[in-house]
């Protein structure tokens, strides 16, 4: 959905939950690193 490969996203787009990741790194000025 995020690129669009099925033609039917429609931006802003906003993922659902169906969306799953995971951080593999954070920024200098992350607030919460925990």
């Amino acid at each position: 959905m995020l690129n669009n490969e099925w033609g039917m996203t429609h931006y802003p787009f906003v993922p659902g939950h169906e969306v799953v990741g995971k951080v593999t790194k954070l920024g200098a000025h992350a607030q919460n690193k925990g």
